[in-house]
């Protein structure tokens, strides 16, 4: 096999802190077809690990070299030509910025790496396009603009956008999150297709997801790749397992059966850009109850659970009561609906714009807000 990339002692801090390593002395070669997982925990180093291979980041210390037609070169536009990465933070920009373009627009920027398109496109390339969105079962979405899409629609575009491209290597940073179970079959058929052409390195959580052909583990911790083979202490066999809890039994408090519905939603249609998202919703939860919402990608839980937390509203004819005991029963104000009720989702990740610290981020929790209007106690 030949070496596709070769990273040597490469060192580089977090952004805006000198002192505070993201990567620490990383010694890679990789070669052509040598598909890998990246494992490790939260802030490990991963998905900076996987900017870098792609030419988004630079080393302070060390040096990456990319074989592309060319031969070897050090410049981080060769690792932009000869690779393809897609990860949240990817997703994210396209959520942030709102960019009213096409499904079918966005899988063309993958032929450039571009965000958005600069010029026409040749007829073979839109064909190329409309036979990854059939494969993919996404027709549909090539119709659709960003902003209008669901979680899971957005990231089965974004791989439909990295795997057009035929890229030599192909990144992919917590590939399936959003995905549904049709669909993330049929992306995973679809890799399974690209391998042939494309050298995959992919990092998870999830070792249960990994496909049985990416027989490559190495694990990243601290900043650091392990040598391959090697795994952290916390994964040796010979540690104790980790306990398992038991299931409570659940019954509901005998008020509960008696009080009025904490949320009681009635005949509800949502339309977001005028499009009708949800229709015609009747459902109630009382104190006590725990429920789950399924559905395929873009069949409407976000938009569900948004229009719970007051973020998107029911239209005329429709209706949604909230009688939360803590902000002193019916309520209507959104104020106080923000303070009864809390959503956390990947959009509103996406779209938080202040720049706060961790303390600062979950002190803002007290009142619900985005960024934080008041001071607080030591307490």
């Amino acid at each position: 096999m030949s070496e596709l990339v070769r990273v040597e002692n490469v060192s580089l801090p977090l952004p805006g802190e000198a002192d505070t390593w993201a990567l620490r002395h990383i010694t890679w070669h990789i070669d052509r077809g040598a598909h890998c997982a990246l494992m490790g925990d939260n802030g490990a180093g991963k998905s900076t690990l996987l900017r870098l291979l792609h030419g988004q980041c630079w080393p302070t210390e060390g040096r990456v070299l990319w074989n592309g037609p060319d031969g070897p070169e050090d410049a981080p536009l060769a690792g932009r030509a000869i690779s393809a990465l897609v990860s949240p933070a990817l997703q994210e920009n396209y959520q942030r910025q709102g960019w009213y373009i096409s499904g079918r627009e966005l899988l063309l920027t993958g032929f450039g790496d571009t965000p958005l398109l600069y010029s026409t496109t040749a007829g073979e390339r839109q064909r190329d396009v409309e036979e990854m969105a059939r494969r993919l079962d996404a027709l549909p979405l090539l119709d659709v603009c960003v902003p209008e899409m669901s979680q899971g629609q957005l990231r089965l575009l974004l791989l439909a956008r990295a795997l057009v491209r035929r890229p030599a290597l192909l990144l992919l940073d917590e590939c399936a999150n959003g995905l549904d179970d049709r669909h993330r079959g049929l992306f995973f058929a679809e890799l399974d297709r690209a391998r042939e052409h494309s050298t995959v390195i992919m990092s998870t959580h999830r070792p249960e997801q990994l496909p049985g052909w990416c027989r490559h583990v190495r694990w990243v911790v601290a900043g650091q790749l392990l040598p391959d083979g090697q795994t952290p202490d916390s994964t040796d066999e010979s540690a104790p397992p980790l306990p398992v809890l038991p299931v409570r039994p659940h019954a509901l408090p005998p008020e509960a059966e008696h009080a009025a519905p904490l949320l009681e939603v009635r005949n509800a249609t949502v339309f977001i850009d005028r499009r009708e998202v949800l229709h015609n919703i009747t459902w109630q939860l009382r104190r006590g109850e725990h429920w789950r919402i399924v559905g395929a990608n873009g069949s409407g839980k976000s938009t569900f659970l948004r229009m719970l937390a007051g973020d998107e509203f029911v239209a005329d004819g429709g209706s949604l009561q909230r009688n939360l005991p803590g902000q002193g029963g019916k309520t209507a104000i959104l104020q106080d609906i923000r303070k009864g009720v809390r959503l956390v989702s990947d959009l509103a990740q996406a779209q938080y714009g202040y720049s706060l610290n961790a303390l600062e981020l979950v002190c803002s929790g007290w009142d619900n807000t985005v960024g934080n209007y008041r001071e607080y106690s030591e307490e």
